[in-house]
């Protein structure tokens, strides 16, 4: 018997962070996993103007989570590798798919990491569509240039201040240039997107770092930077780069200062992981130039509605 989850059973998240973090290890062994609590915060808090739908099993072996991006759905589907061959994930699925199907949604993704999951997205009719790869940097050892002054960088720690607010909302929408997994997959960002994303991570209890760059005063390039006290390990999220703007090395220098910042400020911050689709070449070059290295690939499959 399926059944939404409860936010508020904590013995419920608990399950549900055990059979993430048990997939995870199985298909990802090098990248680290969120902690407990992150597991919590994120399930607990999520983005208010795009509240998902996660349903489990009586006995928590399963999870399915529906994320809403326009008229595509994103899954995550995870069964305890001890529970599977019983038909969970196949019930867990239906059940997601005909949420998806309620809420609009024309198309359906989600991401696999090894034959299993590349077996059970065929059985479902879905196609690949994308290879995304995560990249692991060694603070430490990071080859961060040296801060150039020919561009001007600004940074801040939470909410993003109110005189950039227009103009890093425009930023942000470019992210849909980025490689999709499917063509309904769209991001719409206006200002209260942003701002209910900044106070969902301050629920979390994740600081969210920015840096952009600045053209007369007007965002036209940012990057992201998720961390949470205690851990050893941050995220690098988006990264972007106005259109008009590109070639000039932006991408590179807001990435940098955003480490350089790290760094400075968390000294006990010891790893740095990313995520970014195979055929974005230009931002895994920037990538491998301040220092990061492969640790592993996904695939991502869609499937039409």
């Amino acid at each position: 018997m399926l059944r939404p989850l409860d936010v508020d059973d904590d013995r419920m998240l608990e399950r549900v962070h055990g059979v993430l973090a048990a997939c995870h290890e199985e298909a990802s062994p090098r990248v680290p996993f969120q902690t407990e609590a992150e597991t919590i915060g994120y399930l607990r808090f999520p983005v208010s103007l795009r509240r998902p739908m996660v349903l489990v099993d009586a006995d928590v072996d399963g999870v399915a989570r529906l994320g809403l991006a326009a008229a595509s759905g994103w899954l995550t589907l995870a069964v305890r590798p001890g529970a599977r061959g019983r038909g969970l994930g196949g019930a867990l699925f239906a059940a997601i798919r005909e949420c998806a199907r309620a809420q609009g949604c024309t198309s359906l993704a989600g991401r696999y990491a090894g034959p299993e999951g590349a077996a059970f997205a065929r059985r479902v009719g879905a196609l690949d569509t994308r290879v995304d790869v995560t990249s692991l940097l060694e603070l430490a050892a990071a080859s961060i240039p040296p801060r150039s002054e020919a561009v001007e960088l600004r940074s801040w720690v939470g909410p993003a201040p109110d005189e950039l607010i227009p103009s890093y909302v425009v930023a942000r929408n470019v992210i849909n240039d980025a490689p999709a997994s499917n063509d309904d997959e769209v991001y719409v960002y206006g200002v209260e997107d942003v701002r209910a994303f900044e106070r969902a991570c301050e629920a979390r209890g994740r600081e969210l770092r920015v840096t952009v760059a600045l053209e007369r005063g007007r965002v036209v390039s940012f990057t992201e930077l998720r961390w949470t006290p205690g851990v050893s390990h941050a995220s690098t999220e988006d990264t972007a780069t106005l259109a008009s703007h590109r070639g000039r090395g932006l991408a590179s220098a807001v990435k940098a200062e955003s480490l350089r910042r790290l760094a400075a400020d968390h000294p006990e911050v010891t790893l740095v992981t990313t995520t970014n689709a195979a055929e974005n070449r230009a931002i895994l070059s920037v990538n491998r130039r301040l220092g990061f290295r492969e640790a592993a690939r996904a695939t991502t499959a869609s499937l039409s509605l």
